[in-house]
């Protein structure tokens, strides 16, 4: 069904950040694990319905690209007023299920929907304002997962979100823009003409490197603090783990194959087979 793929069900895969919380800190309440499933379904309805409006927006655009000329609202199925309609009923059922979890993940998602509308019509073509807002939008994920739990996020595990996220959108930048089957295309024609090849190559490598520096003082200045030596040998090999997904993805981003990140996890077994060691230990060393 067209609406179903134009939801980009499995881009849904990005708001399991949601679940950062509740397995970085092992508060396993049932009702509020529970709650956090209600988040993750509210938040990805009105994700989805993000989705369609920015697929209208862009619709030109993605007439020129090679694989989004495909998606269901470029490709002219149906009327735009349909669409509407779809992203409007998406929206709406999502924030009365936040509604009825927690009042504030409904705030956190007005916030999101507020900045990613921003985005679309205004920042996604502003030099830098293009990288650093999609990273905002993944940090947004992880406070939204800990509204549940009252829980004040440490500083070193929100860096570390933002900065993996500005290493991975910067690597989504580059492919694009080395790109050869990507011809006319809006957003390439901004890349090219805001940035040198060079200048997003750094911008990615250091978000990349400071994302594993956050991320071991978390291990070393929060989680020991309450982990047993077990648990932090697990910690530390889901540092290296996420220390050989850093350098994949960096190999990956100069073939120009990192485009979209959720197909990069599905084609690529290598990235995928790291991942999912990453949340192997990560998930042991907080039993």
């Amino acid at each position: 069904m067209k609406i179903i793929k134009a939801m980009r069900i499995d881009q849904w895969l990005k708001n399991l950040l949601i679940f950062v919380p509740f397995f970085s800190y092992g508060d396993f309440d049932l009702a509020k694990g529970l709650d956090l499933i209600q988040v993750f379904f509210g938040f990805s309805l009105i994700v989805s319905s993000s989705y369609i409006l920015n697929d209208l927006v862009d619709v030109t655009s993605d007439r020129e690209h090679p694989s989004k000329k495909k998606r269901p609202v470029a490709s002219g199925v149906y009327s735009n007023n349909i669409w509407i309609l779809t992203l409007s009923f998406l929206l709406l059922l999502g924030k009365v299920i936040l509604f009825l979890t927690n009042l504030q993940t409904l705030i956190y998602s007005t916030l999101y929907l507020a900045i990613t509308i921003t985005y679309t019509l205004k920042l996604k073509y502003i030099k830098f304002f293009d990288i650093l807002t999609v990273a905002i939008l993944f940090t947004l994920r992880i406070l939204l997962g800990g509204t549940p739990f009252s829980i004040n996020l440490s500083v070193p595990l929100i860096l570390f979100i933002l900065f993996i996220s500005l290493g991975v959108v910067s690597g989504k930048k580059i492919s694009i823009m080395n790109n050869e089957k990507i011809k006319n295309s809006k957003i390439k024609n901004f890349l090219t003409e805001s940035y040198s090849s060079e200048e997003l190559n750094t911008i990615m490598k250091s978000s990349l490197q400071i994302s594993l520096v956050t991320y071991l003082m978390w291990i070393i200045f929060v989680k020991t603090l309450y982990v047993n030596e077990i648990s932090t040998i697990f910690l530390i090999f889901s540092f290296v783990m996420l220390f050989l997904f850093v350098n994949i993805f960096i190999s990956q981003t100069q073939l120009s194959k990192t485009e979209e990140i959720i197909e990069t996890f599905k084609d690529n077994t290598e990235i995928l087979s790291v991942v999912l060691m990453y949340c192997l230990f990560t998930f042991l060393s907080i039993l």
